[in-house]
């Protein structure tokens, strides 16, 4: 793989907007990392002790979130920072983003919420849900009865924030904007609880949040060409070295995203100029990543209570290693039958709508202009 220095925009960006494959990579990695990170509670709660290298290594698998927030904020920013204010971009922009997160969701956090209750026993974990969170994503004291839904709560608030930034004609300075609040409720005030505290103030200035910016920062570097490729990747060294220091901590992990950030510029331009291929296996778990991300947390810790009954068979090894397979499996399984024909149906039938519905607006309009 060869990273040229600072190629013009012209030459750094293709003219459409194809599917970026070097991110649909990192989805996988990231969707596997946390999914292994997941399966060591359970592992350690029905099968046995984790060695603690082991422990160590798959322990940081969280930072797979990490990389979903960079990659949201590029996301959001490279698909629709030209199709501001073309009409019906703002319902597009809506209606592909809500089908997105609770069409794949809503079926799983529905179906837990109906066990809970038929087994309050079980519950999740000991953590206090609710119905409307589980429904909404719209935290109220109680957390969804899915334990990884509180990175989707941040992800609508991002969602919310970006529309008004993109709407405003300057995404660029709001985002900047956005970063000094949060750097400032950072400094003047004590540290948001961890795991992640999802009241209204956390959820819109938790330093994380910041990972969501880096990730439009650099949608923008790559869309414009500007940044040596050489000096943007000798930052994201920086940085990764400055998180393995902090020992990748979760508060600190913001530092982490921006090495993330860093690094993606370089690697989309050498998959843009053909240099860098993604393999096809991993394309596909990319695009079920999503879907890994949803039903893997309840599954690894059914797998975890199933291993324990193994007797002489059981260990942490088959333990971790079932559970991110019966994860992959299910998740691809979940994408292909589930997934994909939903999406297609819902915004299939949206558009019909909002066809239907500019149809009766320009009917409405001309007779307006003869009677």
């Amino acid at each position: 793989m060869n990273f040229s220095l600072r190629p013009s925009a012209a030459a750094a960006v293709p003219r459409s907007r194809p599917t970026i494959r070097i991110l649909q990579a990192g989805r996988a990695i990231a969707a596997l990392a946390v999914v292994a990170s997941h399966t060591i509670p359970s592992t350690e709660t029905f099968v046995g002790q984790v060695p603690e290298p082991v422990r160590a290594v798959l322990s940081k698998g969280y930072l797979g979130v990490d990389f979903f927030f960079v990659l949201s904020g590029f996301i959001i920013y490279y698909i629709n920072h030209a199709l501001i204010g073309r009409q019906g971009w703002v319902g597009t922009y809506i209606e592909s983003r809500a089908t997105r997160i609770y069409l794949p969701y809503l079926p799983i956090a529905v179906a837990l919420g109906v066990f809970y209750m038929l087994a309050p026993d079980v519950g999740n974990a000991g953590v206090p849900w609710s119905w409307w969170t589980t429904l909404t994503l719209i935290p109220n004291g109680p957390h969804s009865t899915l334990g990884v839904a509180w990175s989707l709560s941040f992800e609508l608030c991002f969602y919310a924030l970006a529309l008004v930034f993109l709407r405003s004609g300057r995404p660029l300075l709001c985002a900047f904007l956005w970063v000094a609040l949060i750097a400032v409720r950072h400094l003047t005030e004590p540290a948001f609880e961890e795991p992640f505290d999802l009241s209204p103030a956390s959820i819109l200035l938790n330093p994380i949040n910041l990972e969501f910016v880096f990730g439009v920062f650099a949608a923008h570097l790559a869309l414009t060409g500007r940044g040596n490729n050489v000096l943007l990747l000798v930052c994201a060294t920086i940085c990764l070295v400055g998180s393995a220091a902090l020992e990748f901590d979760r508060v600190y992990s913001p530092l982490f995203g921006l090495a993330l950030a860093f690094a993606l510029v370089p690697a989309i331009r050498a998959e843009w100029s053909g240099r860098l291929r993604v393999p096809g296996a991993l394309m596909l778990l990319g695009n079920a990543s999503y879907a890994i991300y949803l039903v893997h947390f309840p599954l690894v810790s059914v797998l975890a209570r199933i291993v324990g009954y193994l007797g002489p068979l059981a260990s942490y090894g088959v333990s971790i290693g079932a559970g991110v397979l019966l994860s992959i499996v299910a998740g691809v399984a979940y994408h292909l039958v589930y997934e994909m024909p939903a999406l297609r149906v819902a915004r299939t039938r949206i558009g019909q709508a909002f066809c239907s519905y500019h149809q009766l607006q320009r009917r409405m309009s001309t007779n307006e202009r003869f009677n």
